[in-house]
């Protein structure tokens, strides 16, 4: 491995680094944005996860592009929206995290175009009436 390749258990090529948005600057930590995306996606069920979400699209604006052009939005997106659909379990800084969070994305208008066009095919956790073949733009504006 060269001097700068530290991601695990396989290095990373300059096409792969391309491909997963990495951080590419000499001397800095390497991390693939493909993989902190998709275990944000996994992991966002606390104030820890939503925070880490948070400061990276508010702090890194490299991240924020990368997740403005995936388009697989409903890996981070469902489990946000879980999350303001259980507001009355939540507190209010809680809340203001994940209102922020989906202000920062809305405020791309490819994000706002995309998400209409992302069809969500269950919502297991809406109660209020079965949701089946929705798009996640139409779901965001339910819960808000």
């Amino acid at each position: 491995r060269g001097a700068g390749e530290r991601s695990g258990s396989r290095g990373m090529d300059a096409i792969d680094a391309a491909e997963s948005g990495l951080a590419f600057a000499p001397g800095a930590i390497r991390v693939s944005f493909s993989h902190l995306y998709d275990t944000l996606g996994l992991c966002l069920v606390d104030d820890r996860s939503t925070l880490l979400l948070y400061s990276l699209l508010h702090g890194n604006t490299s991240f924020l592009e990368y997740c403005l052009v995936r388009q697989d939005m409903d890996t981070v997106m469902l489990p946000l929206m879980e999350m303001l659909y259980n507001a009355p379990s939540r507190t209010p800084n809680q809340i203001y995290i994940l209102l922020i969070i989906v202000l920062i994305l809305s405020q791309d208008a490819s994000f706002n175009a995309n998400i209409h066009k992302l069809v969500v095919r269950d919502v297991p956790w809406y109660k209020e009436r079965m949701l089946r073949d929705t798009t996640l733009g139409s779901l965001l504006v339910v819960l808000l």
